[in-house]
């Protein structure tokens, strides 16, 4: 689950959990001079929907390029020792 996270929904939200977070401090420091903030609703969107996509693809093909076993290695299935699952590895 925490991989589903940090590889998934964590690039994806990411630029727009930056805008609002920076939209709030904007917006807080705008009222506070006695200004009226701007609507959220003309925020960037696409812009930001379109950036965690990218960021996502970008996590995503930098852990398939980075990770796995070299081509060479041999795979081990699972198997059950003193009552015991040894997961499958690549040797």
């Amino acid at each position: 689950m925490t991989r589903l996270l940090l590889t998934w929904l964590l690039p994806l939200l990411a630029p727009t959990l930056a805008y609002l977070a920076w939209f709030w401090w904007r917006a807080r420091v705008v009222r506070a001079n006695g200004g009226t903030p701007p609507a959220i609703e003309r925020g960037p969107w696409v812009w930001l929907i379109g950036a965690g996509a990218v960021l996502t693809l970008a996590v995503l093909g930098v852990g398939a390029l980075t990770r796995g076993a070299p081509s060479d290695a041999v795979y081990v299935p699972p198997v059950k020792v003193d009552g015991r699952i040894v997961p499958g590895h690549f040797e």
